[in-house]
């Protein structure tokens, strides 16, 4: 079951009206607090207060949102401690499931249209891009991130894997198996990604860019 602690926005490009833009059951939510999280990861994110408040939203532009069984997006006011109702719906077409709007607690009700228009695109790596360190125009994201990043293939990295430092003057990785860390620098371009294994956690360190050109699978948490 997914769970999704914030805002979520979805734009459904192409979607009708009866069409799901995303689709929830089970247990899955999409919550306005950080109650329930992993001791070690709530440990590395900053404090927001005595009263948990993410000020969360979801926001869909086409397309219906599914919600069945237990799903829900927010949660009925139950505690003093946390905000569990999300702050606000802007859903244009709907919802659909089982449950379908009855398990969505939210602060602005569930009859709100999406209302940002065609203030927000979705980022794609087709797009023209300026390199604003040079001024030098790529005619696509993807073609600056080849041009400058470091380039590997696939990257298989668990508790399992010997220690090992990657790259060049555009980027690198290491990975450090005693410490469970890996630490990206610069930009690292690589194919499939597949990270850690169930109960061995991953601790993720630096500024870097890893822009992967195939699949990404984490198996627990990466923090």
């Amino acid at each position: 079951n997914a769970d999704i602690r914030g805002s979520v926005h979805i734009l459904g490009t192409g979607l009708t009206s009866t069409d799901f833009a995303v689709s929830m059951s089970g247990g899955a939510l999409i919550g306005n607090n950080y109650n329930g999280m992993d001791d070690a990861l709530k440990a590395l994110i900053p404090s927001i207060g005595a009263t948990e408040d993410l000020e969360a939203k979801l926001r869909v532009k086409q397309g219906k949102v599914g919600l069945s069984g237990a799903a829900k997006v927010g949660e009925p006011e139950a505690t003093s401690t946390n905000k569990d109702t999300v702050n606000g719906v802007y859903v244009t077409d709907g919802y659909g499931g089982t449950a379908g709007a009855s398990n969505v607690p939210s602060d602005n009700g569930t009859n709100n249209a999406y209302d940002l228009g065609d203030k927000v695109t979705f980022p794609s790596l087709n797009n023209p891009y300026t390199d604003p360190a040079t001024g030098t125009n790529y005619s696509t994201y993807a073609g600056f991130l080849t041009a400058k990043a470091y380039t590997t293939g696939a990257l298989n990295i668990s508790n399992d894997t010997a220690s090992f430092t990657i790259g060049d003057a555009n980027g690198s990785i290491t990975w450090d198996k005693s410490a469970a860390t890996l630490t990206i620098s610069g930009l690292v371009k690589a194919g499939n990604i597949d990270l850690a294994k169930k109960g061995k956690v991953v601790t993720y360190a630096g500024k870097g860019t890893l822009y992967s050109t195939g699949n990404i699978k984490i198996h627990d948490n990466l923090l």
